[in-house]
């Protein structure tokens, strides 16, 4: 939405961009997608990920990090979620989903 666009925008410490011309509305922000990318990434570079991706949840801007498998491995939580199984061999499991007890794979009699 526009006002996320704002939110962003302020955000990233280049408020101005908001109400220039070429990025006013989606759909001039979709046909200048390429200009727009380019100093929209040029501004989140002088950030820690961790302390934009704060400032942005602060600011009510949808956002989230990409990370790589590794990163994603060692977020908190994801052991005591049976996101991984370690049986002899370390690897990700179908579904973190247990429904009703039971684990994924398991046979139901």
């Amino acid at each position: 939405s526009n006002a996320q666009f704002e939110s962003l925008c302020h955000t990233l410490g280049i408020p101005d961009l908001a109400s220039e011309a070429s990025f006013c509305t989606n759909a001039l922000r979709v046909m200048n997608r390429s200009t727009l990318m380019t100093q929209l990434n040029d501004a989140a570079k002088t950030w820690a990920w961790q302390k934009l991706h704060l400032a942005l949840h602060n600011a009510r801007v949808p956002a989230g990090a990409v990370l790589t498998v590794k990163e994603a491995l060692h977020q908190p939580g994801i052991q005591e979620r049976y996101v991984v199984s370690e049986d002899g061999l370390k690897r990700l499991r179908t579904s973190a989903v247990h429904i009703g007890g039971i684990q994924n794979g398991t046979d139901i009699q």
